[in-house]
């Protein structure tokens, strides 16, 4: 669960016809990746529930604008917001799921590099980081639910 808002996924995922699973999973398989080579995640998303917002609005237009070609940069953040679940099935290597979910929620969720390619990583590209609290998670928060 996402007690705040994060950025798990890049700004295209906001069309219409994205599907959002699809795109859900690959984030959640690119953040486990990191920067090991290419191997089968630990977790693969199941199923959520989530709702997500566009944010960015005249501040970011206005950090953004048009540059010299005319080509609008501009493009609004998709958030996903606090208190969305994801559900994930553990694969064959238990410990490395724990580990990964350990690590989420000491760390929160980092920004994915398709996210940082499309809005940037920096303070001053964007205030929604996980260094500034965006993308904490939280593990069967109260609900009594044994840990893993």
């Amino acid at each position: 669960m996402f007690p705040l808002s994060a950025v798990a996924v890049p700004g295209g995922a906001a069309a219409p016809q994205a599907d959002l699973t699809a795109v859900y999973r690959a984030a959640f398989d690119a953040l486990q990746q990191g920067a090991q080579p290419p191997q089968a995640p630990a977790l693969t998303l199941s199923h959520f529930f989530a709702t997500q917002r566009l944010v960015g609005g005249p501040w970011l237009h206005g950090r953004r604008g048009l540059p010299a070609d005319g080509q609008p940069r501009y493009r609004p953040l998709v958030l996903t917001e606090a208190g969305s679940v994801f559900v994930f099935t553990v694969g064959p290597d238990v410990a490395a799921a724990r580990a990964q979910l350990q690590a989420w929620r000491r760390q929160g969720l980092g920004l994915s590099a398709a996210v940082v390619a499309e809005h940037g990583g920096r303070w001053t590209d964007h205030p929604y980081l996980p260094s500034l609290g965006y993308g904490e998670v939280a593990l069967g928060p109260q609900h009594g639910h044994p840990n893993l």
